[in-house]
């Protein structure tokens, strides 16, 4: 991904002052565009249907993931695509391995599958998908990663679980699953990987500020419970902290469009960026 540590542009608000809805995707491409621009590899969006705690009010405007990556895709050239992450519950796992692939192909083998167990009621309530126990949603969450496995390395898997089954299912046509495979390899611990081919990635422990009367303005904008999990920081001053964590291995960072929208915000990730690859080249 463009060499270690690598970083990510993860959009989970889509709510803009001053964007009417007809202008919502344009105002999407232009960001993902941008953080293409400052230097960021891969961007991700979440797969929700309603915003969450934390972001914002759950009313607020929320694009479908797989379809607003589909489009991405078209927008950008070089960065990698993935929810951050997709809720096992939501679709059925052959499904999601058709539209990961699909995805693949329209961006020219940029997709990358992100899945977990979902986690958030209301929205299965509102939709009518059913929430079962952690331990089930753990199950099928196990299930699907071996079915997605599947379809991504095999012609004509089957497969049949408590869950979910597949009879000789077609993904055709087959992308580059390389990259995948080593994706979805993390949570197969049942194969005895080497921790080494794990990539350790994080949220972004800072947040861009030129100074630190803006970094007072910057942290009054975030919802209180958020707040806790942000230090302000100038670009300078923020590459010097990532290090003490790159130092622990890990291995990529990943920044929320709250508080990169503006050229301004984008200028500063850049110098952040190219601060922190310029060090870690000379190690």
């Amino acid at each position: 991904m463009g060499g270690m540590p690598f970083f990510g542009y993860h959009m989970p608000s889509f709510t803009f002052a001053s964007v009417p809805p007809d202008r919502l995707f344009d105002h999407v491409g232009g960001l993902a565009r941008s953080a293409e621009s400052a230097g960021f590899e891969l961007v991700t969006v979440m797969d929700h249907f309603y915003q969450i705690t934390g972001v914002g009010a759950e009313e607020e405007p929320m694009l479908e993931g797989y379809a607003t990556l589909a489009a991405l895709a078209r927008e950008t050239s070089r960065v990698r695509l993935a929810t951050l992450v997709t809720g096992v519950t939501y679709r059925n796992p052959a499904l999601v391995a058709k539209m990961v692939t699909t995805i693949d192909v329209i961006s020219k083998g940029r997709a990358i599958c992100g899945i977990g167990a979902a986690w958030n009621e209301s929205e299965h309530s509102g939709y009518g998908f059913a929430f079962p126990p952690i331990r089930e949603r753990m199950d099928r969450l196990d299930e699907a990663l071996t079915i997605l496995k599947l379809m991504f390395t095999q012609e004509r898997p089957s497969f049949a679980g408590t869950h979910y089954r597949i009879d000789r299912a077609l993904n055709n046509p087959l992308a580059d699953i390389k990259r995948k495979s080593e994706i979805l390899d993390r949570y197969c611990d049942e194969e005895g990987r080497d921790p080494a081919t794990i990539t350790r990635t994080m949220g972004s422990p800072v947040v861009l500020v030129e100074n630190e009367g803006q970094a007072k303005t910057v942290m009054e904008r975030m919802p209180p419970e958020r707040r806790v999990m942000f230090q302000p920081a100038t670009p300078e001053q923020a590459a010097e902290i990532l290090q003490d964590y790159i130092a622990v291995g890990i291995q990529g960072f990943t920044f929320g469009n709250p508080t990169l929208r503006t050229p301004e915000e984008f200028e500063r990730a850049q110098r952040l960026i190219r601060t922190v690859k310029g060090s870690s080249s000379l190690n």
